[in-house]
């Protein structure tokens, strides 16, 4: 292992990591900043990792340790609270999360992007997130968000109102939207879209996936399959992967109690 020195949000930090570790890793492993998400590492597609290296919008998963050497790097946790809040309080109004895993990646994009470019139009915003993949929404309500936040990035008042689509149906046959008040202060009652639950959570990398939960004494596993397509393997031998620094354990179908079936569930 070696060691590298960066500043990271501010701090500057030194970390052991091997030499073919990617910055997404240090990040996520070293460092526990889980709103870097790791969509698709190391292929660079999915743009769930984007953080900031010397103020660029970057992907961390195509970032060798060695390189951040000496760089500075932001992830969200790092940014300035008034904009993140802007952004995240933006796409709760807008509905711009829907599983949200994508979000945190589009929300630095969007932040650095606004840093640059005063009040942007729907076209430049969509340029702007041609690396970003989400497989929910659909984009038009993640532009609309940015849209907002534009519209309000220097607003430190800014607060969470009616979103640009909340057009009711039924006008377009004479009805009229009933709202009924739920009676609680603020309270948007039946009739009117509710906010996002947790989508602040959502929108600043905060909600915990799977991928980012840990508990005390925590083991990771791999699959391992045959190089051998339709091969029968008669038997495996795990003592040369038990001999493997850090292995605990190497589970087979030995190991998988009661009658084992592909297809249908049987008890």
């Amino acid at each position: 292992m070696s060691e590298t020195t960066f500043t990271l949000n501010g701090a500057e930090i030194a970390v052991s990591c091997e030499p073919d570790q990617h910055l997404l890793e240090v990040l996520r492993e070293k460092c526990g900043m889980i709103s870097v998400k790791d969509g698709c590492s190391p292929q660079g597609y999915c743009g769930c990792c984007t953080v900031l290296i010397d103020g660029r919008p970057a992907l961390a998963c195509l970032r060798k340790a060695d390189q951040i050497e000496g760089r500075h790097v932001v992830t969200l946790d790092g940014v300035a609270k008034e904009k993140l809040r802007i952004l995240s309080e933006s796409f709760v109004q807008e509905g711009g999360i829907q599983c949200g895993f994508c979000i945190p990646g589009i929300v630095m994009r969007a932040y650095s992007f606004l840093e640059r470019t005063e009040n942007p139009d729907r076209t430049a915003i969509e340029r702007a997130l041609s690396g970003h993949l989400c497989r929910c929404t659909g984009y038009t309500r993640i532009v609309d968000a940015i849209q907002t936040a534009g519209e309000n990035w220097n607003n430190g008042n800014y607060t969470r109102g009616e979103p640009r689509r909340s057009n009711f149906f039924g006008e377009d046959f004479g009805l009229k939207r009933a709202v009924l008040p739920n009676g609680a202060p603020g309270g948007q009652g039946v009739g009117r879209s509710s906010a996002r639950y947790r989508g602040i959570d959502h929108a600043v990398g905060h909600k915990k996936y799977v991928a980012d939960m840990q508990v005390d004494g925590m083991l990771h596993g791999a699959v391992v399959l045959s190089e051998h397509p339709r091969a029968k393997v008669l038997s495996i031998d795990p003592e040369p992967a038990i001999a493997m620094p850090g292995v605990t354990r190497v589970l087979t179908a030995e190991d998988v109690r009661g009658q084992r079936h592909v297809g249908l569930i049987l008890k």
